[in-house]
């Protein structure tokens, strides 16, 4: 049930963003229903993921920008459970009723926080992915992400240790998983559009194992079995041996070109 009720979320946040099953695998598959069905109806937020309050005196934006910064600072030290509304406030010097006024609760707060430096991530791989908004842009989300994750390892590492931690209706898992797989389930549904994917590909199966999959790379760079000035091509290529089993034409060619070009 909550398996499902998580496939609807991630569904419904693919249809207002518009813009690793391998088809060998699937092509094998018995016919039955996708192991990601979509829903027709979007799944409501809970009362603590309401949206911050949004404030417009320079005084009120600088208390936010602080709480904010405060947060992301804890998050690697202390891991998700760790952070409280109550340090925060006196780690930022603000009340803790300004805190509560400005982002209702701990999973909004968090939320607001990562956020912040995903709409980076985000501005850098639309910029790589030059207006393509199909696998490139799947290509692109990736490249820029593990860049940042380059560029702030401890940051990185903090938010993986949060993230597998979390409970699956944690801020981090909405922000940092459900929000890439239903990013990657646009992007494939563009490709599909396009005649790049294979028919036989289902999207929201391959947009969650693609998710997967990064998250894979992490963890092996966590654990050690991946050097960080690896990580980024470490990803790439498995990033590209997925898609190129479920792509087809020009744009499975351009991929093997890719890997082909990786050392």
């Amino acid at each position: 049930m909550a398996h499902a009720a998580g496939t609807r979320a991630i569904r419904a946040d693919a249809r207002r963003q518009p813009g690793a099953a391998a088809a060998a695998m699937t092509a094998t598959m018995p016919s039955r229903a996708p192991a990601y069905p979509p829903a027709s109806q979007p799944v409501p937020p809970r009362p603590s993921q309401a949206a911050p309050r949004t404030y417009s005196s320079a005084r009120q934006r600088e208390r936010g920008e602080r709480l904010l910064e405060v947060t992301r600072t804890m998050l690697p030290e202390a891991g998700y459970h760790g952070v409280t509304m109550r340090d925060v406030s006196e780690r930022a010097g603000v009340a803790r009723k300004t805190l509560y006024d400005r982002f209702g609760s701990k999973d909004a707060l968090v939320r607001a926080a990562v956020t912040e430096v995903l709409d980076a991530v985000d501005a850098r791989a639309r910029k790589l992915a030059a207006g393509d908004a199909g696998i490139a842009a799947v290509l692109a989300y990736q490249r820029a992400a593990f860049r940042q994750i380059v560029r702030a390892p401890k940051y990185a590492a903090a938010m993986g240790h949060a993230l597998f931690q979390a409970a699956p209706d944690d801020a981090l898992t909405q922000g940092l998983l459900r929000a890439r797989i239903a990013r990657n389930v646009a992007a494939l549904t563009h490709a599909r559009e396009q005649g790049e994917l294979s028919p036989q590909v289902d999207i929201d199966t391959l947009a969650a194992h693609l998710a997967a999959q990064s998250w894979g790379v992490i963890m092996l760079w966590m654990k050690g079995l991946v050097a960080l000035a690896r990580i980024e091509t470490a990803a790439r290529r498995a990033q590209l041996m997925t898609l190129i089993a479920a792509t087809t034409g020009p744009r499975r060619e351009a991929l093997v070109q890719l890997l082909g070009e990786l050392h």
